[in-house]
């Protein structure tokens, strides 16, 4: 008998499936639209000339060292992080955002999950995914306890955002839930709302006390500009908002197997709040 006899085995994401049988298709004229990641016009791996040019920098600097971080992560990467992705808010100058370098976006959702889990269980019960969504999102905070329900998004039918139906929707949410919004290139649809559908949700989200978790992990691909595409997390801020977000450099920056990321949080704390927060990430770590 082995101790591992009760493990039972579980069928592979259906992407992978795909992948695999185009790794065993012996046609010439194949073309792998499985995996988002850039490719060169023969299907190789594509690497972006500024990660050569910087990974050269950092390879040739003396003062840069393969050393341990503190829990938070590399600071430096923190703070232009922060930089990239609300630009020069209110927030950033008070010091009121906190950030956690994280494995990239599964990394940061992991966190946020186990961190809202431990601190705030009493609050947050339920957790609102839009249909359809990125599958990891059911999957993590599943695991970490959280009931987990779907809003509508996407209309088959007209192929259009259900922008009426959302609304409906959170307003008949449980009061201090958490609902996890694409700010743009919504996975898997591609559909992003417009600035006026922001406000809309904003005004809910507010009347409603709800929390706000945007998972961004395609900041300049909606629009071509990164200012454009964080113009959601930058409103939400603007207007007043506690809120967190998960963050991933694994597809703008094409640092896929990097693993590069955070989770920002956005309070009205100023005190010691980079401290405070990191306090109670350590078990995590540790």
């Amino acid at each position: 008998m082995t101790f591992f006899e009760g493990l039972q085995e579980k069928k592979a994401n259906f992407i992978w499936r795909i992948h695999e049988q185009f790794l065993n298709d012996t046609s010439n004229q194949k073309v792998d639209l499985t995996v988002g990641a850039y490719r060169d016009n023969n299907g190789k791996p594509y690497v972006f000339k500024a990660i050569k040019n910087a990974e050269h920098q950092i390879l040739n600097d003396e003062k840069i060292f393969k050393e341990y971080t503190g829990p938070e992560g590399v600071p430096l990467f923190d703070e232009l992080a922060q930089k990239f992705l609300f630009g020069d808010c209110i927030s950033y100058r008070e010091g009121r955002i906190a950030t956690v370098q994280s494995i990239a976006g599964t990394g940061s959702l992991k966190l946020c999950a186990d961190f809202l889990k431990a601190n705030f269980y009493n609050k947050i019960k339920k957790v609102y995914i839009s249909d359809p969504t990125w599958i990891p999102h059911r999957i993590i905070f599943e695991a970490a306890g959280f009931l987990v329900e779907d809003y509508p998004y996407y209309s088959k039918e007209t192929a259009t955002v259900m922008i009426n139906e959302m609304i409906e929707k959170f307003y008949a949410a449980d009061n201090n839930s958490l609902v996890i919004l694409h700010p743009c290139a919504h996975n898997p649809t591609g559909l992003d709302l417009t600035e006026f559908e922001w406000k809309q949700i904003a005004q809910t989200i507010k009347e409603k006390n709800l929390m706000v978790l945007f998972d961004i992990a395609y900041q300049g691909f909606a629009s071509g500009s990164t200012d454009e595409d964080a113009w959601p997390v930058r409103y939400f801020e603007k207007m007043g908002f506690e809120f967190l977000v998960t963050q991933s450099f694994s597809k703008n920056m094409g640092l896929y197997g990097e693993r590069i990321g955070a989770l920002h949080m956005v309070t009205f704390i100023t005190t010691n709040l980079g401290n405070f927060l990191i306090l109670k990430l350590k078990y995590i770590f540790n």
